[in-house]
Parts: structure tokens; C-alpha cells; sequence
């Protein structure tokens, strides 16, 4: 549980659906952005943070704003709170 974040997670799954909806597999798009397939794992999943550089890199690939990956729904907004919520807890 220490290696999760819930704000690289919900932005991870943004990359996922970018990912798939181009119809990309996960090493292609490893090799685009110039990282290994398991790191591309990791910041899908929300293991891993992302850096603002390596968002940029997805924004320009996917031909769109950056601010895409900031701009969370109610649900999305929920995850990250029940994320840091159950992260806390793990931790008392």
C-alpha cells in the first residue's frame, strides 16, 4: 500500500484510456515516451508519481492539453479522497 497514489492513479487511468481508445499496446507506448513497460505499468496503476516533463510527453503524443490530467470528475475526485483516506488509515 505505501507505493500507491491516488492522484498519479486516476491520472494513470487517464493514460490508460488514451492508451487503448488509440489502440496502443503498453510497450508502444512505453517506446514513444522512451520508458520501460513496467515503469508505464506502474504509472497506470498509480504506483508510481508522474512528473509534469513525463505528463507533458502524453499530452503532446495524444495531441492535448495538459490540463486534461488535472481536470478531474466527482467520481474521479471521490477516488482520490477514499484513496488518501484508506492510505492514512493504513498508516495508524
Amino acid at each position: 500500500m505505501s507505493n500507491y497514489y491516488p492522484v498519479s492513479a486516476v491520472i494513470g487511468n487517464k493514460i490508460k484510456s488514451l492508451r487503448k481508445n488509440k489502440g496502443l499496446s503498453l510497450t508502444a507506448l512505453a517506446k514513444t515516451v522512451g520508458i520501460s513497460e513496467q515503469q508505464q505499468l506502474r504509472y497506470e496503476r498509480g504506483n508510481n508519481r508522474i512528473s509534469i516533463d513525463r505528463l507533458k510527453q502524453y499530452s503532446n503524443y495524444f495531441d492535448i492539453n495538459i490540463i486534461y490530467f488535472f481536470s478531474f470528475s466527482e467520481d474521479e475526485k471521490t477516488k482520490i479522497k477514499n484513496g488518501y483516506e484508506i492510505k492514512k488509515s493504513f498508516y495508524l
